[in-house]
């Protein structure tokens, strides 16, 4: 073997040391842990709601252990904001990708409040009316190293504040007995995202690896 034969194969040594690191580093960044997410919650403050929602979800993801989750708020020293457009499948793909986390879990909660409702009627008879809490919102979850959404769904949630059962000479959607006072709304809203929280975290873990 030449002197030149020689020196060629040192170089691509030499080349191979360098560039494979660099390589699987990049792809090791790339793909992040498979049980990572960086979770994103769109909310407008709400004047019932003691606890942010997006807590209330950390709180039921993290639950078992089984993975990293991490707000998107916390990277904010480290990162530039999240993508503010959460349909660009290039922005959250390259946002996603310096974070290093596998998936995006974006929850925007779009409107929240009581909503009174007939539930039930018998012509004539008898009417059932409810105070009922009403949350409307749509769950975005993206795979960061596929590049794709694995779930974009809209939700809606209700859960029962008060009911009452009128005769039906009454039929008043506007009875008393429906109001919801200050504290109880406190504690009623609480409950209302608790739900809520394990209802999204239940459908977050049934497509990712979050489990």
């Amino acid at each position: 073997m030449t002197f030149k034969a020689l020196k060629t194969i040192g170089l691509i040594l030499a080349l191979a040391f360098v560039i494979v690191p660099c390589v699987l580093g990049q792809i090791n960044h790339t793909n992040g842990n498979a049980r990572s997410a960086v979770l994103k919650v769109n909310a407008a403050v709400s004047a019932w709601s003691e606890t942010d929602m997006a807590d209330r979800l950390m709180a039921e993801l993290s639950r078992n252990g089984n993975g990293e989750i991490i707000r998107a708020e916390a990277l904010s020293a480290t990162m530039p904001p999240f993508p503010s457009d959460i349909y660009s499948t290039d922005s959250l793909a390259n946002w996603g990708m310096e974070s290093g986390k596998h998936y995006l879990v974006i929850v925007n909660i779009e409107s929240e409040g009581l909503q009174k409702q007939r539930t039930f009627n018998i012509p004539l008879i008898a009417s059932k009316y409810e105070n009922v809490g009403v949350v409307i919102g749509e769950l975005r979850i993206f795979d960061v190293t596929r590049r794709r959404v694995l779930l974009s769904e809209q939700y809606t949630f209700e859960k029962e504040a008060r009911g009452i059962f009128q005769a039906a000479p009454d039929d008043n959607i506007n009875d008393a007995d429906l109001h919801v006072s200050a504290p109880e709304k406190i504690r009623f809203f609480r409950e209302l995202e608790t739900e809520l929280a394990k209802e999204l975290a239940k459908k977050i873990r049934s497509v990712t690896s979050l489990r």
